[in-house]
């Protein structure tokens, strides 16, 4: 079967792997290079190193809507056109175009978190499990049609960058087994429940930057759905800093019961947490990561700066 993928992030790896072993991958397109970085130097999208790597002609368009980029797919006489991960909206011409179908790699369970952020969303909002979906594409955003699912636990300290991984090679697999189902003539799609339907918008930094006042609970979900962007964080007191020192949090875990202070306020500062009042309880910060470091447990954060135990964590700007 002749494949087109769309696709660019880490996220879209195992499913290209997949394609090239299982089917004849004609094309990759992926989002142009991004500078990053103090140098501002030019990065590749991983889909493009992959196609580089393997020989795949790769495309990296910023305009998608072209008849010189429908002839470049067209030509490749494809019987699928995959999706994972590309987040550009694929114009009607080039879904219709497959001899098969369009088909899209969703990680969530739909019409459970449709939108940019399912994962981090699935976390935030306490889910206890989450999964792959793979659907046709239609205007409305993650509407389309049902042709598979996959469902996995989410485990209980596993934080969006590692479910991420975890779903990427499930993302693979269920692929594949709607592909060969759909050629096969054995896989038919079906409607989504529109109204069970929730929304997982995009992340900005603002979601990042922690409110004391909320259920401590709420802000250990939320340490582990913002990573690794745009990471839950805070502004430490010093003791020699009068603006703090913003932190970003990696590890954290609630203690339950009155913190008898007012929420933010730094209860206490030891090696095996540092202590910060919040509403039900108090949230104990076990790894951190001052701006401009690498991240580090409380103790060996603790043997080079020294906070002050009692006053509140600073307001700071995103």
């Amino acid at each position: 079967m002749n494949v087109v993928f769309f696709g660019s992030t880490d996220f879209a790896l195992p499913t290209l792997q997949a394609l090239q072993a299982q089917t004849n991958l004609c094309l990759v397109v992926a989002h142009p290079d991004t500078r990053k970085g103090r140098g501002r130097k030019a990065a590749a999208p991983p889909a493009r190193i992959f196609a580089e790597e393997n020989g795949i002609p790769c495309l990296q368009a910023d305009q998608i809507r072209t008849g010189q980029f429908f002839d470049a797919v067209a030509v490749c006489k494809p019987a699928f056109l995959v999706i994972a991960d590309y987040g550009k909206k694929i114009p009607d011409a080039l879904i219709d175009l497959p001899f098969h179908a369009t088909l899209n790699i969703h990680p969530s369970l739909l019409p459970r978190h449709r939108g940019p952020s399912p994962i981090p969303y699935a976390i935030l909002s306490g889910d206890r499990a989450t999964g792959i979906s793979i659907i046709g594409l239609t205007d409305e955003i993650d509407a389309g049609p049902l042709y598979a699912q996959c469902r996995t636990e989410i485990l209980p300290d596993e934080t969006a960058e590692e479910l991420s991984a975890r779903l990427a090679p499930l993302g693979a697999d269920l692929m594949i087994e709607a592909m060969q189902g759909v050629a096969e003539g054995r896989l038919q799609p079906r409607e989504q429940d529109h109204a069970r339907s929730t929304y997982a918008p995009m992340l900005t930094k603002a979601d990042g930057l922690l409110d004391f006042t909320r259920p401590v609970t709420e802000l250990v979900l939320r340490v582990r759905a913002l990573q690794p962007w745009p990471m839950a964080h805070c502004t430490l007191p010093l003791t020699d800093v009068s603006q703090g020192l913003r932190v970003n949090i990696h590890r954290a875990t609630p203690e339950m019961g009155d913190p008898g202070a007012p929420v933010g306020t730094v209860l206490s500062a030891q090696k095996t947490g540092i202590r910060i009042a919040a509403a039900g309880g108090a949230l104990i910060v076990g790894r951190l990561q001052p701006a401009g470091k690498r991240p580090m447990g409380a103790e060996q954060f603790l043997n080079g700066y020294m906070i002050e135990v009692g006053m509140q964590v600073h307001e700071t700007q995103n």
